[in-house]
Parts: C-alpha cells; sequence; structure tokens
C-alpha cells in the first residue's frame, strides 16, 4: 500500500446544494490536529517525557531545541547499557560536563538521541518486545559486516542502514 500511513488532505464536496467535508483517512496512524502521527512518534513523545510529535518538522523542532541532559537517563530505562550510550549518544564525562554547566546537549546529541530512539521504537515493533529489539540491536549482523546495529546509530548513514534492515526484515526479505 503506497500512501499507508499518510493522511489525505480533508475534500469538500457539493452535497446537495450544501458543502460536505469528508475527512482524512489514516491507516497506520493516530489524527492528530489534521495530520498522521505514527505510533512510533506517540513512543518518542513518551520515551522523551515530551508532547508526541506530529510530523517531522516536530521531530526536527525537538532536535534544534536542544535536549536536557536528563534525557540520557531515559535511555538507560530503556534498557540500554551506559557503555552504548558513551559509544552512540555522548561520553560520560561529556555529559558530566553538561550537567555541571546547566547547558543542554548539543544538536548533534539530541540528534542521536532521537535516532537511537526512534531506531528502538522500529525494532520493537518488529520484534514485538524491548528485550527482543535490544538484542537484535546489540548482536553483530552479516548483512553489516559483522557489526551490532546499535554500533552504527552514531551516524546518520549509519542509522539509515538500520532503518533499511529493519524494514526489509518487516517485509520478510531477511531474519
Amino acid at each position: 500500500m503506497e500512501n499507508a500511513g499518510k493522511a489525505a488532505l480533508p475534500t469538500t464536496t457539493p452535497v446537495d446544494g450544501e458543502l460536505e467535508t469528508t475527512p482524512c483517512p489514516t491507516i497506520y496512524g493516530i489524527m492528530y490536529m489534521g495530520e498522521t502521527m505514527n505510533a512510533a512518534n506517540v513512543q518518542i513523545g513518551d520515551w522523551l517525557g515530551v508532547q508526541p510529535p506530529a510530523t517531522d518538522t516536530e521531530i526536527l523542532r525537538i532536535v534544534e531545541g536542544r535536549l536536557p541532559p536528563s534525557v540520557i537517563g531515559r535511555l538507560a530505562t530503556l534498557g540500554l547499557e551506559r557503555a552504548e550510550i558513551d559509544e552512540v549518544v555522548i561520553a560520560s564525562r561529556t555529559l558530566q560536563h553538561r550537567r555541571s554547566r546547566r547547558e543542554k546537549l548539543t544538536i548533534e546529541e539530541s540528534d542521536r538521541v532521537l535516532r537511537t530512539i526512534r531506531i528502538l521504537s522500529s525494532a520493537e515493533a518488529i520484534y514485538g518486545s524491548r528485550e527482543r529489539a535490544l538484542n537484535w540491536l546489540r548482536k553483530p549482523h552479516a548483512r553489516l559486516e559483522s557489526r551490532a546495529p546499535l554500533s552504527l546509530l552514531k551516524t546518520d548513514a549509519g542509522s539509515r542502514i538500520v532503518e533499511e534492515l529493519l524494514i526489509q526484515i518487516d517485509e520478510g526479505m531477511f531474519v
């Protein structure tokens, strides 16, 4: 289904001389203020402790607004180990520095947090549980040159490769 998850614009058609509006249909999303918000965005909002972003533009605003260092604790509560957070998002020493100066994460660090959460959310949806998702993210994969998917999340290019692999797994191409 090529338009799955995308909301069509509401249509207004004349019916018996009056205008009738047909609401935006959605298939995989939740209607939210006239736009489709998918389940992953709801989960992102929950996991970050913010209003769920309804659009990619709102996700961009979250990143550009720079997240507080407290979100790193949320990553840990989601099951990521401190060493994994150090490798993928922010080193402990840098985080300590940010906290002591009451600084927010940089845009790049905030982007890595969102990237990690987005991939974890997708893996959890595909594998059915957080535990299974984390196991998959930590296990070296032959299609990733024997690298663990989690290790690729430090770059946008790497996360795109992991997202593509998850899509292929979801569609039954690979296990």
